[in-house]
């Protein structure tokens, strides 16, 4: 009876030793998977398939033992791998243990699941194995955004479309995933561009940030959605004609503004706190309509300052004449600003003039151009 027990032994051992080494890449699983499905050509003994069974269990749980061998296939990829084998659909009696692992590790076949490649989503059988696609498919629920749920809705709007970045690949693909995917992607799209009035400041500026993503989705959709885009184009630019004002504002205050020069909303446009970014952007710019209108009057010349902030003599210049409304109070917003910028540009296109002259001047008089130059400088400032 030992003797037996020995050779029972040795004799699992064996199989299990043979067993382990197909598994150890994808050619050799076939033959693996083969004999999952006709496991009763080689014995009908109960061990040999409580092996198999083993086998199977152990591969997709990735145990210990088993890890070095598949380290490079992650459990999305052998539920694929079985899934897309039309001989595995036969080994009825070990499909159980398929659906037991999927069930227990459903969140690493999702469709966002970073992990997936063109060629897995190729090989997947959408014709059978409906309680796995079941699982793959987690695509979620559009909510509708009114004025009560403003700010938990908008959030989640966003969160859909980092969804649906995630499952780019599955974009590319032609297959029922991929359809339902554009009819979500739309659903959100149609949300964003007919509640556009109730969506807050930072919405926009998270279109504006993924805006390119957007429009690579939508390269690969076969659905007619033209006019949606479009229309989400559209509020995507005036969004980024907003923010573009404010960051040049933001940017030549610091150097260029003295504080009593801007009205108390001007104050609270730049600061843009946080409270700002919640409220609803077509809201933000009606409450600050004249505040835009006036910053938008002299945005030409702030960027034709700020192009200019990188020369010394440039700001040596400004410094000179805004000193002299340095206690100058009661003027309407930007007046000061305006009245530099004036000054300044005028002596900075003389001295740009002057500068020009240098380099045809004959060396031998450089020194007495220099001298006149200073002087004139000198009495500009003045």
């Amino acid at each position: 009876k030992s003797e037996g027990n020995k050779k029972k032994s040795e004799k699992e051992s064996l199989t299990s030793h043979i067993l382990s080494l197909l598994l150890k890449d994808k050619e050799r699983r076939a033959y693996w998977i083969e004999l999952l499905a006709n496991s009763s050509i080689i014995s009908n003994d109960k061990l040999f398939s409580k092996l198999l069974q083993d086998s199977l269990q152990d591969w997709l749980c990735g145990t210990a033992k088993k890890k070095k061998d598949a380290k490079n296939v992650s459990f999305h990829s052998k539920v694929i791998e079985l899934m897309s084998s039309d001989t595995f659909t036969k080994a009825k009696s070990f499909h159980q243990y398929l659906i037991e692992s999927v069930n227990e590790r459903y969140q690493e076949l999702w469709l966002n699941n970073k992990k997936w490649t063109p060629e897995e989503i190729k090989e997947v059988n959408w014709e059978l194995w409906q309680q796995i696609l079941d699982q793959i498919n987690n695509i979620p629920r559009v909510e509708v955004l009114d004025e009560k749920n403003v700010e938990s809705t908008s959030e989640n709007l966003c969160l859909s479309l980092d969804y649906c970045f995630e499952c780019r690949l599955w974009f590319e693909q032609e297959s029922s995933i991929q359809t339902q995917l554009f009819i979500f992607l739309n659903q959100v799209l149609a949300q964003l561009v007919t509640k556009d009035n109730l969506l807050p400041v930072h919405v926009y500026e998270y279109l504006m940030q993924h805006w390119k993503d957007i429009k690579d989705i939508f390269s690969h959709c076969s659905m007619d959605s033209k006019s949606s885009l479009q229309n989400l184009e559209k509020i995507v630019n005036e969004c980024r004609q907003f923010f573009e004002l404010l960051r040049t504002f933001k940017r030549i205050h610091s150097n260029y503004l003295f504080e009593h020069d801007l009205s108390d909303r001007l104050k609270e446009l730049r600061q843009q706190n946080e409270s700002l970014r919640k409220q609803g952007f077509l809201k933000v710019k009606e409450d600050y309509k004249d505040e835009l209108q006036l910053l938008e009057s002299y945005e030409q010349k702030m960027k034709i300052t700020l192009e200019r902030s990188q020369s010394l003599m440039f700001n040596k210049i400004w410094e000179k004449y805004n000193t002299k409304f340095k206690s100058t109070k009661g003027q309407i917003p930007l007046f000061i600003f305006n009245k530099v910028f004036d000054d300044v540009n005028g002596t900075w296109e003389d001295f740009k003039q002057v500068c020009n002259n240098f380099f045809f001047i004959e060396k031998k008089e450089w020194e007495i151009f220099i001298i006149q130059s200073i002087l004139i400088g000198i009495c500009k400032l003045i």
